[in-house]
């Protein structure tokens, strides 16, 4: 019968949908919020993190209240160099955010956004 795709407009994190039949031709995307804002949140660091020259070492998430934006700490290495560390905070601005498709949250470091100009 039929079939949709959740897919969180965060951090992408999508799963299909049926009621259990073999048809699954019918996929509609319907689009959510995660619950979990600490996972989601992660999920779209490693995944922005991952599209840059480095290797990431760990991703430690400080605190663990959900209410306001998470902080990680991620330590990673580049090609040559020692291992750093640094301070991330991830932050939603949904009346800005609707022509981000591929970067819903804003990666703030001391207050700034680095989200655009993010470099290792």
């Amino acid at each position: 019968m039929a079939s949709h795709v959740e897919e969180c407009l965060l951090c992408g994190l999508s799963y299909v949908v049926t009621d259990g039949s073999v048809d699954v031709g019918d996929d509609n995307l319907r689009l959510f919020k995660c619950q979990d804002s600490i996972s989601c949140a992660e999920r779209w660091l490693v995944k922005f993190l991952g599209g840059r020259p480095m290797s990431v070492e760990s991703i430690v998430v400080i605190g663990q209240d959900p209410n306001p934006p998470p902080t990680f700490e991620v330590g990673y290495r580049l090609r040559g160099n020692g291992a750093k560390k640094r301070r991330f905070t991830l932050q939603v601005h949904p009346e800005s955010d609707l022509h981000r498709w591929t970067e819903h949250y804003h990666l703030m470091e001391n207050g700034a956004d680095m989200t655009s100009g993010f470099v290792p």
